[in-house]
């Protein structure tokens, strides 16, 4: 009995087969129909050229192989990326990876030369060129108004706080035996300060270390096979820094609550950016150069901010603005004050990032400072190295 059941019961095993079959072929269907509709609908498109790009699916001239915006760096957490290319072919991003153009070798007698330390006020956020940047339109600015060699080259790095930018100016800046250092920070220093100890005295608390790492070849291909999977690779990977989009959701914590980064903010004194900015100010003149600051300005549309984590960063920010006060007259050091004479709404494309017209504005305002600077300290422009 035993063998002759077994013949009759096989179908039914075939039958079962074949209907778990199509039924996860039918579900799997639907998933990755479920995937193509969230990865061309839901996900943006720079989410999808990023993770097209770090799938090997864009095509080499356009960005280079692999070459991805941002970098990791083991001691200013990411830098520029030397081999991203644009489509056009152009290199924004010099050997250590800041704005265009390359470092050159030891300064030639006479030469006045300036290095811009900051953020992305100071890198030009929304500018392709850096031309079209202060740092650049100053140079051209001042060298017309003296005659004389002047550089002006720039070091910022969206994102980067105090702690950045300290180390930059450690590590780097001495090689470009700088004049003048301009330090035009403190943006981003006002978020750290609505988070736990305004970030902690080492930032820890505000970031964490971004290291990227290649996808294993298996994932990669399939996930170039599936919408899905691609899908989800963009919630997952960025994660675990696989896939680079936004660098800062690579390396800071979610911000706080609204309320309570208000209350971060209102039991924050500004003690680590304090620390830090007299720091740099002290490295600069043991480098030789004349420190300056530069406070940031504020869009008036973001006064009387009403959200709470707005607000929170907003009254950050003006602290940041005073510590630079007051270490002027502390310690004796060179300011300029944007705030007062960028008051016009129409100047910004946001908070602190001003339009082509704020931009200009902005250029003006320090090249007018710096003019009068070079005048009175180096009788006419010429600097140390040429006395």
């Amino acid at each position: 009995m035993t063998a002759q059941s077994n013949p009759k019961r096989m179908p039914g095993r075939g039958k079962r087969a074949l209907f778990a079959g199509v039924g996860s072929a039918l579900v799997l269907a639907l998933l990755e129909l479920i995937g193509v509709f969230f990865y061309f609908i839901v996900l943006s498109k720079p989410s999808r050229q990023m993770i097209e790009l770090t799938l090997g699916m864009q095509k080499p001239f356009q960005y280079g192989t692999m070459s991805l915006h941002y970098k990791p760096h083991p001691y200013f957490n990411y830098t520029f990326n030397p081999d991203f290319t644009y489509p056009d072919g152009r290199k924004p991003y010099n050997a250590h990876g800041f704005r265009m153009p390359e470092w050159p070798g030891r300064k030639s007698r006479g030469t006045l030369r300036i290095v811009a330390l900051g953020a992305s006020t100071t890198y030009g956020m929304f500018a392709t060129s850096g031309e079209t940047v202060w740092p650049a339109m100053v140079e051209r600015a001042l060298q017309k108004r003296f005659s004389l060699p002047i550089e002006v080259y720039n070091l910022g790095v969206p994102g980067y706080t105090t702690h950045e930018i300290l180390g930059v100016l450690c590590m780097l800046v001495p090689e470009l035996e700088p004049d003048m250092v301009l330090i035009h920070c403190g943006a981003n220093d006002a978020f750290a300060q609505a988070y736990p100890d305004e970030g902690g005295p080492d930032n820890t608390r505000f970031r964490f270390s971004w290291n990227y790492r290649p996808l294993p070849a298996p994932v990669r291909l399939a996930m170039r096979a599936s919408y899905l999977l691609r899908t989800i690779g963009v919630l997952f990977f960025s994660r675990g820094s696989f896939l680079p989009g936004d660098v800062l959701k690579l390396v800071q914590y979610p911000p706080p609550a609204g309320d309570q980064a208000l209350k971060n903010s209102h039991n924050a004194k500004g003690k680590y950016f304090r620390r830090n900015l007299k720091t740099m100010v002290a490295v600069a003149r043991d480098l030789g150069a004349v420190p300056i600051l530069i406070n940031h300005p504020l869009n008036p549309k973001w006064d009387n901010m009403q959200e709470p984590y707005y607000r929170a960063i907003v009254e950050s920010h003006l602290r940041c603005n005073r510590i630079g006060q007051e270490l002027a007259q502390e310690i004796q050091v060179p300011i300029i004050d944007l705030f007062p004479w960028m008051r016009d709404a129409q100047l910004f494309v946001d908070a602190i990032h001003v339009n082509d017209g704020g931009m200009k504005l902005k250029a003006r305002i320090i090249e007018k400072y710096l003019a009068a600077f070079v005048r009175e300290k180096w009788q006419g422009g010429v600097s140390p190295a040429a006395r």
